[in-house]
């Protein structure tokens, strides 16, 4: 049995089993202690996607997020740094990210879902907490606009995306702004 655990670089099985019981049972910390205690995640990037139809097309939302996934992976990834994979026994998830991932991933099965209580977190986070308030009834190009918004302020790009916003508007709203400005010049030379 200790050969099979080995890959774990345990020394002791009983070590090796202990710690993960230690690790799925502990309690939690509170939050002055899990902020003092844990690592904060850093340069993390939120997407979402919901399935939608645009003309004749049936647009999946597995393949738009895989697609963006494999386009920051191609961006931020070293040539040496592996890429992991961690994800549910869901096949379409395996064959989305056979399809679009790097062939040199490293793919790892969460049998035990140890991590669903950080889906619980980004759901409840990215999702729940905005849409699901009383009384709110969502269409799908609505919730979807919602996610995209909430994925722009979560991605620290707020600021960014209402300085673009401001000058389309004001471009569609008054198209002939620059010329009145010109004219105005003209007119007090």
């Amino acid at each position: 049995m200790a050969r099979s655990l080995s890959w774990l670089r345990y020394p002791d099985v009983f070590a090796a089993k202990s710690s993960v019981v230690a690790a799925l049972f502990r309690e939690r910390p509170t939050e002055a202690r899990k902020r003092a205690s844990e690592p904060v995640a850093q340069h993390k990037r939120v997407w979402s996607s919901l399935s939608y139809q645009w003309g004749d097309i049936q647009v999946d939302a597995e393949t738009e997020v895989f697609t963006w996934m494999a386009g920051e992976a191609n961006l931020r990834r070293r040539d040496d740094q592996p890429l992991v994979c961690l994800m549910d026994g869901q096949r379409s998830l395996w064959s989305s990210c056979a399809e679009h991932l790097p062939e040199d991933r490293v793919e790892i099965l969460d049998l035990l879902h140890v991590t669903s209580y950080l889906w619980d977190a980004a759901c409840r986070h990215l999702v729940k907490d905005r849409m699901e308030r009383a009384g709110m009834r969502w269409t799908i190009d609505g919730a979807q606009a919602m996610l995209d918004l909430r994925s722009t302020y979560i991605n620290d790009g707020w600021q960014a995306f209402q300085r673009h916003r401001i000058h389309t508007e004001t471009q569609r709203l008054y198209p002939q702004r620059r010329f009145l400005n010109q004219l105005q010049l003209q007119l007090t030379a």
